[in-house]
C-alpha cells in the first residue's frame, strides 16, 4: 500500500507533466499548476478519512503514463550592443549579433540563419585638403626698358572640402623686369637766326647754328652733325644754283615685318639765288620688309567641369570630371606654337559606395536525428 506523502508526490507529477506538454502560454501553465498542488492537498485530506481510496489509487498511479512530445518553435535571444564603426569617415559597417535561447522541439519552428545583423555607419564624407596646380610661365613684362613688373598665376587642383585644410599662398605672384634703363637719343633744337652776312656782294658768306635741347644716356644715340650752317650771302647779281649734300644712309624700316617704308635725307649746302636752279627733292621714300609677319598661338579659356564619372567611388577608387580649352589663333610657321594642355581632369565622387548585405542560398537538409518518432533535420546559409 502506497504512502499517503508518495500518492501525493504521483498525483502532483502527474498533473504538472500534462500542463508541460501542453500548448498553453508559461503564465497559464503556472496558474493551473498551483491549482493542482491547492486540490492534491484536498485529496490527501480525503484520503486520511478513507483509507480503502487509497489502494484503489495506487493501482491506478502503477499503470504505465505515456509521455507526450511537446511541439515548440525556436526561440532567439536578445541582440547584442552594435559595435562600433570599421571607419570614422567615408562610409563603413556595423554589427550586431544574437544567440539560440530554445532550440525548436518537435514539429516546431527552427531557427533561421538570422543571427547577424548589419548596418551602414560613419557616412559623413572625409576631409579633403586643398591642392594647388603648378604655377603658369611668367607673362610679359609690362615695359621694354626702365623697369616693369610680370606676373605668373596658379589655379587650386582640389579646393578644399567637408573640413579639410584650405590652401596657403597667393594665386598670383609679382616681380620686376626689364629694369635696364631705356635710351635716350640726342636731340638737336631748332637752328637760330642766320647771322649778318660776311661781304654785302659777291661771295659772301652767312651763318647759323642749333644747340642740343637733350643729351644722350649711355644706351642713346648721338646727335648727327653738323651743329652749324653756312651759306654764301651778298648782292652779287650772279645766279647760284642750289648745292645738295649727298644723300644719308636709309633709315631703319618702320616695321620689322610685313609692309613698311623707309627714307633717306639729303640737306641743301648752297641755297639757289639771285635766278640760280632750285634744289630737287631732299627726300626719297621706299617700300621695305615685305615678309610675313609672325602669328603666334592663342589659347581661349576654360569651359565649365564636366558631369562626375561616377556617383560614388567604387572600391575606394573616386569617379573623375575633365573640363577643355581650344585654340582660338592658330601659329603661323614665324609663331609660337600651341604646348598647353587642352584637357584637365581632377577627382570627384569621393564617398564610398554603399555595400548591400548578400546571403547565400540554402545548405541541402541534413539527416534526420532519429531513424522512427519525431526528429529533427536543419539547413543552414551564410
Amino acid at each position: 500500500m502506497f504512502a499517503r506523502g508518495a500518492l501525493f508526490r504521483l498525483l502532483l507529477e502527474l498533473a504538472t507533466v500534462g500542463l508541460v506538454t501542453s500548448r498553453l502560454p508559461a503564465s497559464e501553465v503556472q496558474r493551473d499548476i498551483e491549482a493542482v498542488i491547492d486540490a492534491t492537498a484536498d485529496i490527501e485530506a480525503d484520503l486520511h478519512d478513507e483509507p480503502s481510496l487509497l489502494e484503489e489509487g495506487a493501482h491506478v498511479l502503477a499503470q504505465p503514463v505515456q509521455k507526450v512530445v511537446v511541439d515548440q518553435d525556436c526561440e532567439w535571444d536578445g541582440w547584442t550592443e552594435w559595435t562600433p564603426c570599421q571607419f570614422t569617415c567615408g562610409g563603413g559597417t556595423a554589427v550586431r549579433t544574437r544567440k539560440v535561447k530554445a532550440m525548436a522541439q518537435g514539429h516546431g519552428k527552427g531557427c533561421d540563419a538570422n543571427e547577424k545583423e548589419t548596418k551602414d555607419c560613419s557616412k559623413n564624407a572625409c576631409p579633403v585638403d586643398c591642392i594647388w596646380a603648378d604655377w603658369d610661365s611668367w607673362g610679359s613684362c609690362s615695359a621694354t626698358c626702365g623697369s616693369g613688373w610680370t606676373a605668373k598665376k596658379r589655379i587650386m587642383k582640389q579646393p578644399a572640402e567637408y573640413g579639410g585644410k584650405a590652401c596657403r599662398g597667393n594665386m598670383t605672384i609679382n616681380s620686376e623686369c626689364n629694369t635696364k634703363a631705356c635710351p635716350v637719343d640726342c636731340k638737336w633744337g631748332e637752328w637760330n637766326a642766320w647771322s649778318a652776312c660776311s661781304k654785302t656782294c659777291g661771295s659772301g658768306e652767312r651763318l647759323r647754328q642749333r644747340p642740343v635741347v637733350q643729351q644722350k644716356n649711355e644706351a642713346g644715340a648721338e646727335c648727327l652733325p653738323p651743329s652749324s650752317q653756312s651759306e654764301p650771302c651778298g648782292l652779287s647779281t650772279c645766279p647760284v644754283d642750289c648745292q645738295l649734300e649727298d644723300w644719308q644712309p636709309w633709315d631703319n624700316c618702320d616695321a620689322t615685318c610685313g609692309k613698311g617704308e623707309t627714307q633717306r635725307v639729303r640737306k641743301v649746302l648752297v641755297n639757289p639765288t639771285f635766278g640760280g636752279r632750285n634744289c630737287d627733292r631732299l627726300m626719297e621714300t621706299k617700300s621695305c620688309n615685305s615678309g610675313l609677319c609672325p602669328v603666334h598661338c592663342i589659347m581661349g579659356d576654360w569651359g565649365s567641369w564636366g558631369s562626375c564619372s561616377t556617383t560614388c567611388a567604387g572600391g575606394g577608387v573616386p569617379g573623375t570630371q575633365k573640363r577643355y580649352r581650344e585654340v582660338t589663333q592658330q601659329a603661323n610657321a614665324l609663331g609660337n606654337q600651341c604646348d598647353a594642355s587642352m584637357e584637365q581632369s581632377t577627382p570627384c565622387s569621393t564617398m564610398q559606395c554603399p555595400v548591400d548585405c548578400e546571403i547565400s542560398d540554402w545548405a541541402e537538409w541534413s539527416e534526420c536525428s532519429t531513424t522512427c518518432g519525431s526528429g529533427i533535420m536543419e539547413r543552414n546559409r551564410e
